[in-house]
C-alpha cells in the first residue's frame, strides 16, 4: 500500500497553511508577543509557505508566469501570499513595538 496520495497531501498542506496563518494573525492582532513567540510564529509561517509550494501540485491550475521550460508560477502558488503577508505584518508590528520601547526609555 502506498503512502499519502498527492491530493490528500495537497489538501492537508492547504489546511495547515490556513490554520497556521489564521492562528498567527489572531496572535498578532491580540498583541503582547515576546521575541521567542514571534520567532516561533515566523518560523511556522515560513515553514507552511515552503510546504505549500512543495505539495500544491494537484491544485496548481494555469501557469501565470513561465520561469523555465518545466517551471513557472501557477494560481495555487499565489496562495503562499497568505502566510508571507501575515509574517510581514508580524515583523512590522515588532518593529513598531521596539521603536515605542526605545522612545519610552529615553530620559
Amino acid at each position: 500500500m502506498g503512502g499519502v496520495s498527492a491530493n490528500l497531501a495537497a489538501d492537508l498542506g492547504l489546511l495547515l497553511m490556513l490554520l497556521v496563518s489564521g492562528y498567527a494573525a489572531g496572535q498578532v492582532r491580540r498583541g503582547g508577543l515576546d521575541d521567542l513567540m514571534c520567532a516561533g510564529i515566523l518560523a511556522n509561517l515560513l515553514g507552511v509557505a515552503a510546504l505549500w509550494l512543495r505539495v500544491d501540485k494537484p491544485m496548481e491550475g494555469p501557469i501565470l508566469l513561465v520561469l523555465g521550460p518545466r517551471h513557472g508560477v501557477t494560481v495555487a502558488d499565489l496562495l503562499v501570499v497568505v502566510p508571507v503577508a501575515v509574517a510581514g505584518w508580524l515583523v512590522a508590528g515588532q518593529r513598531s513595538r521596539v521603536r515605542a520601547l526605545l522612545t519610552r526609555s529615553e530620559p
